[in-house]
């Protein structure tokens, strides 16, 4: 709860790059839970590391500056603002690098999608779950959306170390997963 004298807004030069870090962090995380999965390319995902972990450190110092300004404004107890004030970096960090990795290509394949193609490494077909009858974990991509749940037992013709061909709509940034099947 805010306490009554003390006011906290964020100048317009925060408030900018926070919102848009955090709306092309939170469409491909939201478009995941959903059901429509992206898959952006390994290649964009080996060429944006560097500016990945960039565009996470930016979006660490803004969330964490943001929790340290609105904590000292806020009647917690000192656990829970200590939590909020160093847990905050490591969540912005990682909105920060999916933003850049994730959204970016996710946006423009919204907008200028069309039908592609895209190869992708398997890394392994772990047994069945409840969840998931036939997960199948992809090489090289980010956390949270390495992972293609197949509803039908033909996933497991996917041997890790093979090639799994995407077809759908996107472009040579990423792909929303329509048609799998195993390449060479």
């Amino acid at each position: 709860m805010l306490r009554g004298t003390d006011k906290f807004t964020l100048p317009t030069w925060i408030r900018i790059p926070l919102a848009a870090g955090t709306t092309l962090a939170a469409l491909p995380i939201f478009s995941e839970i959903v059901g429509f999965s992206f898959l952006p390319a390994p290649d964009w995902v080996a060429r944006t590391e560097a500016a990945a972990i960039f565009a996470g450190g930016v979006m660490a110092i803004f969330v964490w500056w943001v929790a340290f300004k609105t904590a000292s404004a806020v009647n917690a107890g000192g656990f829970r603002r200590a939590m909020a004030i160093w847990g905050t970096p490591v969540v912005g960090f990682l909105l920060g690098k999916i933003a850049l990795v994730v959204g970016v290509p996710m946006m423009i394949a919204i907008v200028f999608g069309q039908s592609v193609e895209l190869a992708f490494k398997v890394e392994s077909s772990r047994s069945e779950s409840r969840r998931c009858p036939v997960p199948i974990f992809i090489a090289d991509m980010p956390f949270f959306f390495n992972r293609l749940c197949l509803p039908f037992p033909e996933g497991k013709y996917f041997q890790p170390g093979g090639t799994l061909l995407v077809r759908g709509r996107g472009t040579e940034m990423g792909v929303f997963v329509g048609i799998l099947r195993g390449g060479n």
